[in-house]
């Protein structure tokens, strides 16, 4: 195949601090590694790693040391990471960042809605690369923030709000950082399009939205630059990347340019195994909470 590409969140892909912590690392990569490997990617994206250290050893432990390209995003305050990794050649690569998120305005003379408050915790790992048969791909690996609501800050922290109108609010707040983390990501796209009729591009990742939701709409944009779902080629009993609390959902994402669209050969789920990993914390598992997707264009 000319291309083929697995995004996958690893779940607290962390260095190791000490010798239980070591042990554990080493039987994640005996459980990761082999799975990675059976995939045999081209570009591989990752989410939730921590450092470079970490990306290599897994790697190691899939023989897939000849992706010898490997781009790290900045790492949010838990100090995870999204990362490309290829053994394709690299025509570029860059880390998209930025200081604030902005929310559209409704008027050209307003000013920003959210001065400073929407910040882009994980950077965006960008890698264009030269597939065989196709040209240049440009590959953005993203990790926008979770659905968990976000509370109002008051002076001194967060303000417990309890009513149904605070809940909502907390709900409406992780909605617009979301979808401002799509519509940032959206521009970029717009950007590597500028100019080029033939442009190529895909973005992959853990987005924490479901695909009819507002932030996954903001990232597909619409016109000639429009982002195709291509997981819509699975079958919809198989179409889901995380089982949490009995239900199935999709939250990881492979959307392209039409033309790259129209050369998908297969997209799956590596959701055989998948299971639910219950609350947050509870347990220190060896697999991760999320399927790894698979695409492989002709």
């Amino acid at each position: 195949m000319p291309l083929s590409l697995v995004t996958w969140n690893l779940k607290d892909f962390f260095d190791p601090r000490d010798e239980e912590e070591r042990a554990h690392f080493a039987a994640r990569l005996a459980h990761l590694g082999p799975r990675l490997r059976a995939l045999d990617p081209d570009v591989i994206a990752l989410e939730e790693v921590g450092s470079e250290a970490v990306v290599a050893a897994l790697l190691d432990a899939a023989g897939l040391g000849s992706h010898d390209t490997r781009v790290l995003g900045s790492a949010d305050a838990r100090g995870i990471r999204n990362v490309i990794t290829t053994r394709l050649p690299p025509l570029a690569s860059e880390v998209l960042t930025a200081t604030v998120l902005h929310f559209p305005k409704f008027h050209v003379a307003d000013g920003d809605p959210f001065p400073g408050r929407i910040p882009l915790r994980r950077g965006v790992p960008h890698v264009r690369v030269r597939a065989p048969g196709i040209g240049p791909v440009d590959l953005l690996a993203c990790h926008f923030k979770s659905q968990r609501a976000v509370e109002l800050q008051g002076p001194l922290g967060p303000i417990d709000d309890t009513s149904a109108a605070g809940r909502a609010s907390g709900e409406l707040r992780s909605l617009v950082w979301r979808s401002a983390e799509a519509l940032f990501v959206r521009t970029e796209c717009d950007r590597l399009l500028e100019g080029r009729a033939d442009g190529q591009v895909m973005v992959v990742g853990d987005l924490n939205a479901t695909p009819d939701a507002m932030p996954l709409r903001v990232l597909r944009g619409g016109g000639a630059g429009e982002l195709v779902d291509l997981t819509r080629a699975v079958p919809a009993a198989e179409r889901f990347s995380i089982v949490h609390e009995g239900e199935r959902e999709q939250i990881d994402h492979a959307l392209a340019t039409a033309e790259l669209a129209a050369r998908v050969q297969s997209v799956r789920f590596a959701n055989t195994e998948l299971r639910d990993h219950g609350a947050l914390g509870v347990e220190r598992p060896v697999d991760s909470d999320h399927a790894a997707l698979f695409v492989q264009l002709r």
